[in-house]
């Protein structure tokens, strides 16, 4: 099924809009990419992590609060995008919902700098999560990470390769 009207508008903001994709980055080492299950579903452990030592690392989410909607639309990124994505789902499934996710992630790990954090679990298929449709690729041609970093996104492009769903590493920083 094709894309609804307002979300191939969203993407054409964003291919036409440099500053705002500059915008959608964490701060140097502080990028934290996360997917699957470990205890619980990644996400909420992060959120965890994050009450723990605020500000030690950023997620998508995080930096989308802060960013402003698309003109005409009110408030921020991140409700726009979460609405817009759910919109998607209830139209035309989960693969159009994707299409949203992954434009923001790719861009999102293109403006990694630094040390890239990791926090990846079990479940993590390579036909249907973003972190290993997506941000790996993207992760491995950006140059601004770290070697540390690059040594475990070796290992998760590994098992993407090998469609091994049980990734099960992280790679935090001290304290969180």
């Amino acid at each position: 099924m094709p894309l609804l009207p307002e979300t191939r508008a969203f993407l054409v903001f964003l291919q036409q809009n440099k500053n705002i994709r500059d915008r959608i980055k964490a701060g140097r080492d502080k990028t934290l990419l996360y997917a699957g299950d470990i205890f619980a579903p990644a996400w909420r452990d992060i959120k965890a992590l994050q009450s723990k030592q605020p500000d030690s690392v950023e997620i998508l989410e995080d930096v989308l609060a802060k960013l402003p909607a698309p003109p005409p639309h009110l408030g921020m990124l991140k409700r726009y995008v979460q609405d817009l994505a759910q919109k998607e789902r209830a139209t035309n499934g989960a693969r159009s919902e994707r299409v949203v996710w992954r434009a923001l992630s790719g861009i999102f790990a293109s403006n990694a700098e630094g040390k890239v954090w990791f926090y990846v679990g079990s479940n993590v298929d390579a036909a249907t999560k973003v972190f290993a449709l997506t941000e790996i690729a993207v992760l491995k041609r950006n140059p601004k990470i770290s070697p540390e970093s690059q040594d475990m996104l070796a290992y998760f492009e590994r098992c993407a390769r090998s469609k091994n769903p049980g990734m099960n590493a992280g790679y935090l920083p001290t304290g969180v």
